[in-house]
């Protein structure tokens, strides 16, 4: 029965109705019941609901009837954008496109291989050609539509997409992440915050969510937060794991997350340093060194934004000292720095003029701009590699 279509399976003609699908169905589970024939029954089934869905059943006969060359089309795109080749891909996309049109399934690959290939306008375009027909339909459109907007730099957008991305399906963390990044580009922090509340208190969360729970924390001196949403936020952080495995990969995660920020203040990386310390108890000893580590940074750190600091009101005391003439900003006349290491430009243009014969247009302008550049460097190379010759050869004198 496997190799059969559903059609078969079903022994329906190919243009029966919904109703004549549903009748042969239950006619054939009536012979081939569950009991005795489990595997023909899991068949008779998934044919049936493949048919008796519009949308399922349009994509299973675009399969079921495309010609060879479609079908050798098909894999090769897929073996394209497996090895990353998406530009290929592309091109062998548009063409299938020209031949047999464009079908959801092209338009969803080309919409991935445009998005790869940094080309987001492109892949705007073609999920506006998307049939929303299935909530996977609707996840792919608004997820790359949010990805898609960001990258162009309409945030805007982004958010609407997102937020029509979670009303579809808001449990996907990846959502979430979306989401919260399509506020952050707005500067919406306070909005950031109110939504990382709600994950606090309403979801249930998993190792997932700890770079979101992370950036949390890191809110705090750009908005207010209370003292009873760091308590639950603390709660949630410490709660997140469930196995020992869990543990040291969220510790680990909380260690790289400081390393990896371009912008956190000592304060933070202290919070979050508490966190892995209580998490941690002791129990993995490369944590409590690379704790140790970020601690003793944050107290370097420290001491020279104290002692600048010091420095800055020693400073501005001799500044009031001072007379106004003697503390008012002078001009000071800098004089040109001699520019030694530069050849000739005569010789460098010469010298291209010569190379671009063996070498090419492109390479002569090359190797005149390195002499230009590094005239000095190459004599002193060239009266380097002279005297070595010369040395080699009176060593050859005297002792040959």
């Amino acid at each position: 029965m496997a190799e059969m279509s559903y059609y078969d399976l079903l022994d329906v003609p190919i243009q029966a109705s919904t109703d004549e699908i549903k009748r042969a169905y239950y006619r054939k589970i009536r012979v081939f019941t569950n009991e005795e024939h489990p595997e023909e029954f899991m068949e008779l089934r998934k044919a049936y609901e493949t048919l008796s869905d519009a949308v399922s059943r349009k994509r299973y006969d675009a399969v079921l009837f495309a010609d060879p060359e479609s079908i050798a089309a098909l894999e090769e795109i897929e073996s394209s954008m497996e090895k990353e080749d998406y530009e290929k891909a592309i091109r062998l996309i548009k063409k299938e496109m020209l031949r047999n049109g464009p079908s959801e399934d092209l338009i969803a690959k080309r919409v991935l291989c445009e998005y790869r290939t940094e080309n987001y306008s492109a892949a705007l375009n073609q999920l506006s050609l998307l049939e929303l027909d299935t909530q996977e339909d609707k996840e792919f459109f608004y997820f790359y539509s949010a990805l898609s907007y960001m990258e162009t730099g309409n945030a805007w957008e982004a958010e609407k997409s997102a937020t029509k991305l979670l009303e579809v399906n808001p449990e996907p963390v990846h959502y979430q992440r979306v989401y919260a990044n399509t506020l952050y580009r707005q500067d919406k922090f306070n909005d950031v915050k109110n939504f990382y509340n709600r994950l606090v208190r309403e979801t249930a969360l998993n190792i997932e969510h700890v770079h979101m729970l992370l950036d949390y924390i890191t809110l705090e001196g750009i908005v207010d937060i209370s003292a009873n949403e760091k308590r639950r936020l603390k709660y949630a952080i410490l709660s997140l794991p469930k196995s020992e495995r869990e543990r040291e990969s969220i510790l680990s995660q909380m260690i790289d997350y400081i390393h990896e920020q371009d912008y956190i203040t000592l304060g933070h990386v202290k919070d979050i340093c508490d966190l892995a310390e209580q998490m941690n108890d002791g129990r993995h000893g490369y944590i409590d060194d690379a704790i140790r580590d970020l601690r003793s940074s944050v107290a370097e750190q420290e001491h020279e934004q104290e002692h600048e600091g010091e420095r800055g009101q020693r400073r501005q005391e001799a500044a009031r000292q001072t007379p106004v003439y003697e503390s008012a900003p002078r001009e000071v006349y800098h004089a040109p720095v001699p520019v030694k290491d530069r050849g000739n430009i005569l010789i460098a243009i010469i010298l291209g003029i010569i190379l671009s014969g063996p070498l090419s247009p492109v390479g002569g302008i090359a190797a005149g701009a390195i002499y230009y550049y590094f005239a000095r460097a190459i004599w002193n190379l060239i009266g380097c590699l002279f005297l070595i010759v010369i040395i080699v050869a009176l060593i050859g004198m005297f002792f040959g």
